[in-house]
């Protein structure tokens, strides 16, 4: 199953195999701006249009719990890779993190909003796309920012990490695509051939190629040297 968000807010679940929409998750209150899917369990996460992080039961179709988590619109959301734990950002400028677990919060006051955040492999690190431009690198464990990245020329909308955590790609409202190199927190290269803003990033499974999806309704696909 996959999920979007679509224009009136509401969710589609998507089933890959028959490439058909089988249901719209909507409790008529709320309205998604940001989702993630649960890679231990079967529950999607909606970061919502007035601050509200809601939990549905994909199986059932079923919403199970709506919690106000941002005082005005949030922005995106994301599971770790353990699923245990669940980061979110609003326009209010705060990055929020989450026990599964328990459903206790940790709210950390930012500079300025996050627009986008990818989990490190290991779980200890956020990367978020802000919107003043820089990129920061946030320890999940000190709780504190560790690198800033300043590169891009606009607001970056989407951000990855390689699978072993080595390289961060990020991609902005300035057409471009930029790699990082993660420990040093300096910039390897600059990707140029979208014609409009970068909206989605992955690295395949192997790490040799970065494939970007941009608003220009391209799909691109970039030789990264390896993991």
């Amino acid at each position: 199953i996959a999920a979007y968000v679509k224009e009136d807010g509401g969710i589609g679940l998507f089933d890959v195999r028959t490439l058909s929409e089988i249901a719209v998750l909507r409790d008529g209150s709320h309205k998604a701006f940001g989702i993630a899917i649960s890679p231990t369990s079967g529950i999607l996460a909606s970061n919502c249009d007035d601050g509200t992080v809601c939990f549905w039961d994909i199986a059932k179709k079923q919403q199970i719990k709506a919690d106000k988590v941002h005082g005005v619109l949030g922005t995106f959301i994301a599971y770790s890779h353990d699923g245990k734990q669940l980061a979110c950002g609003g326009v209010d400028e705060s990055l929020v993190i989450r026990s599964v677990a328990n459903g206790v919060s940790a709210s950390y006051q930012m500079e300025t909003f996050p627009l986008a955040v990818a989990w490190s492999p290991s779980d200890d690190c956020l990367a978020l796309g802000m919107e003043d431009q820089s990129v920061v690198l946030w320890n999940v464990t000190q709780k504190q920012v560790e690198k800033v990245l300043i590169g891009h020329r606009e607001p970056p909308i989407a951000v990855c990490f390689s699978r072993d955590g080595k390289l961060l790609a990020t991609g902005g409202a300035d057409k471009t695509i930029r790699l990082w190199d993660v420990a040093r927190g300096e910039l390897i290269s600059t990707l140029e051939a979208h014609q409009d803003s970068v909206m989605a990033l992955a690295f395949s499974g192997d790490g040799t190629t970065l494939i970007s999806g941009g608003r220009d309704r391209r799909i691109l696909f970039w030789k990264t040297g390896g993991p």
